[in-house]
């Protein structure tokens, strides 16, 4: 789940509230409900043996949109 001004929340079954620690913080994110600002998360294909993940997200500084991998961890 991506909170407003970047926050990755884990949503643990049974899916009905995100777990208290973020998995991870974007900085430099354009505020929210400016014109640009905008989030979307998705796994790589093979996820299960690379555990890469891609978010595509709209920078701060300068306002541009940005695509970056992270690789999540095990625990």
């Amino acid at each position: 789940m991506i909170q407003l001004r970047g926050t990755i929340a884990v949503l643990p079954p049974p899916y009905t509230q995100a777990d208290p620690t973020p998995f991870l913080q974007l900085t430099n994110v354009a505020a929210p409900g400016s014109s640009k600002a905008s989030y979307d998360l998705t796994f790589d294909p093979d996820f299960s043996k690379q555990s890469l993940l891609h978010i595509f997200y709209t920078a701060g500084t300068p306002n541009h949109d940005r695509v970056s991998r992270f690789t999540a961890d095990a625990d």
